[in-house]
């Protein structure tokens, strides 16, 4: 038996780059995983190559995660297919280069629709099959950006410190129990966001 055999899995940008390591880390690790993105073509393929790398069944799906509905309906398929949700990864994403004054506002506020609303509307839609079941994991994406910043990327300090301060906002409120080893001291979570090494986020599967 391995650490997530029969749990299932929910990946948003889960159709390419460190959405799709994630997943197939996930499925190694025994889950089934649902990889969710815009294309559903992409979403689809992935599926298909993860199922032929590890064995473990994979559903691609196609969502756009700025778009409530539609990921109301990708959380409605994930518990109308298997019965339960286990694990939420989100890690779609976009980036948005270049300086304040060559920055659109327009590109600005897609940054932040997907990266911070996304990422927001995803978890609210797990919780409630969590909560039921007494159970989930949600891994949430950061970057040190948020702190430090970098040269071309005016989007960086408002985009991922959001994402940043988001993931500590839930984590002061669990919405499961949290065992003891992703508490911070004085009883608060510890959010974390992944290394992109492959040792990294093969740990974080199977915990």
């Amino acid at each position: 038996m391995t650490a997530r055999d029969g749990q299932v899995s929910v990946v948003t940008g889960g159709s390419a780059g460190l959405g799709l390591a994630i997943a197939v880390a996930l499925a190694h690790a025994g889950s089934t995983v649902v990889l969710a993105g815009r294309s559903a073509e992409r979403c689809e393929q992935a599926a298909r190559g993860v199922t032929a790398q590890t064995g473990r069944p994979a559903l691609g799906h196609a969502c756009d995660v700025t778009d409530e509905d539609a990921v109301a309906g990708l959380t409605d398929r994930v518990m109308s297919a298997y019965g339960r949700l286990d694990v939420l990864v989100t890690s779609a994403g976009i980036q948005a280069r270049g300086t304040i004054g060559e920055l659109s506002v327009a590109d600005l506020r897609a940054c932040l629709e997907v990266n911070v609303v996304g990422t927001w509307l995803a978890c609210r839609a797990a919780v409630p099959p969590m909560r039921e079941a007494g159970y989930g994991r949600i891994l949430t994406m950061a970057s040190a950006l948020g702190l430090v910043g970098s040269a071309g990327r005016a989007d960086a300090p408002l985009g991922r410190a959001a994402g940043a301060d988001r993931c500590r906002a839930a984590a002061h409120r669990p919405a499961v129990h949290v065992p003891d080893r992703y508490r911070a001291p004085r009883g608060r979570r510890l959010d974390q966001s992944l290394a992109c090494g492959p040792a990294t986020i093969r740990r974080a599967c199977l915990r």
